[in-house]
């Protein structure tokens, strides 16, 4: 019976229909605003990128071409693209991935759910946000109610 939900829901995560190309960008950059997402970078030192952690991490680690490796705290910089060139955006202590910006930009995130006797599913969560500089939300309807005005965080 587990096998058979762990199925299901991955069969329909893969059905969904915001299942979709993902924004993508060259691989390896670091973001310090979200207007370095149309810039093209013609520095490539950056060999590797990844967060420090889901919870507790508040660094990103990056290793450049040399083979040194840096930190950087999450709150100093917009985002990051990773390896495939996905894009991740920090918003208040955690990252969420860029999906597609029209005329509302849309944010996946993987959260885990406990569903009982052992078995944890990690199910994505879309969320929403006016302009890529405003407020991240639960819908599409209060994403455009917002004013897109920046955010200290």
């Amino acid at each position: 019976m587990k096998r058979y939900v762990a199925f299901a829901f991955i069969l329909l995560a893969g059905c969904s229909p915001k299942a979709g190309p993902t924004l993508t960008l060259q691989p390896n950059r670091l973001l310090y605003a979200s207007s370095d997402i149309n810039r093209v970078s013609l520095v490539d030192s950056i060999r590797r990128i990844r967060s420090g952690g889901l919870l507790l991490g508040r660094n990103v680690k990056f290793t450049l071409r040399d083979g040194t490796q840096k930190k950087i705290l999450q709150h100093e910089i917009w985002g990051y693209s990773d390896g495939k060139g996905n894009v991740w955006r920090h918003f208040r202590k955690s990252l969420y991935q860029v999906v597609r910006v029209s005329d509302v930009v849309e944010y996946v995130s993987t959260r885990s759910r406990f569903v009982g006797q052992g078995v944890t599913v990690h199910e994505p969560v879309w969320l929403y946000s006016q302009t890529l500089d405003s407020r991240i939300v639960g819908s599409r309807k209060r994403a455009l109610k917002i004013n897109g005005e920046p955010l200290s965080d």
